[in-house]
């Protein structure tokens, strides 16, 4: 359902709009009669977990690491043959095999380069992960009103139960919330001590802003 003042979607049932506290009336109103439901608290994969996840996934490192052991050992081979036959008979053909040797180093640099791409993309992507996750943690972080008890989630700025506001959290003592924050642009109501903007005229709860 949709809020009626902000336009915004709250949760169905709600008494006051989680974002501008307006009060609700009760009646359904939706778009599309489309309904999002709050997706299930996932676990936090560990660096080590999403790595070894991403390269089930991605099985080019295994092969690149293969490869480069493959031709690093026949490069090693090859020349170390090369070099003793040509200390001993100095001949061309040993020349020639250690340019071998040397080219078949190449391919294994060029692989070796690969899994440090490999690995530089898998960095990235955990990274990209761990941003997300801790971004939809940020977001389904609940507060408690001070006022009934009722749980809210992160981003709602009033209690969807009775419309109080969300409470401000002292910084250096997080044990601490401050109870007492009033602004200039605001008024409370004296009736059910919802906080209104100035230019309000009368609370939702149907009380008229004091003179």
């Amino acid at each position: 359902m949709y809020c009626q003042k902000c336009g915004k979607q709250i949760d169905d049932g709600s008494d006051f709009c989680k974002y501008c506290g307006s009060k609700i009336n009760g009646e359904m109103v939706s778009r599309n009669n489309f309904v999002v439901q709050r997706q299930s608290t996932e676990h936090t994969k560990s660096k080590a977990e999403f790595i070894s996840d991403y390269r089930a996934k991605h099985s080019e490192r295994m092969v690149y690491t293969v490869l480069f052991i493959i031709f690093e050992i026949v490069a090693t081979i090859v020349f170390i043959m090369n070099v003793s036959s040509y200390i001993d008979h100095h001949r061309d053909d040993n020349l020639i095999g250690m340019i071998i040797s040397v080219f078949i180093e190449v391919i294994a640099i060029i692989f070796a380069c690969a899994i440090k791409k490999y690995d530089s993309t898998a960095e990235q992507e955990y990274n990209k992960y761990r941003m997300i996750n801790d971004s939809s943690n940020q977001r389904n972080s609940s507060w408690r009103c001070q006022k009934c008890g009722a749980y809210n989630d992160g981003t709602s700025l009033y209690c969807a139960r009775c419309s109080c506001e969300k409470p401000y959290v002292i910084t250096g003592n997080s044990n601490k919330i401050n109870k007492s924050v009033h602004r200039a642009d605001v008024w409370i109501c004296p009736n059910c001590g919802r906080e209104n903007q100035n230019y309000v005229g009368s609370c939702g709860c149907g009380e008229v802003k004091p003179k």
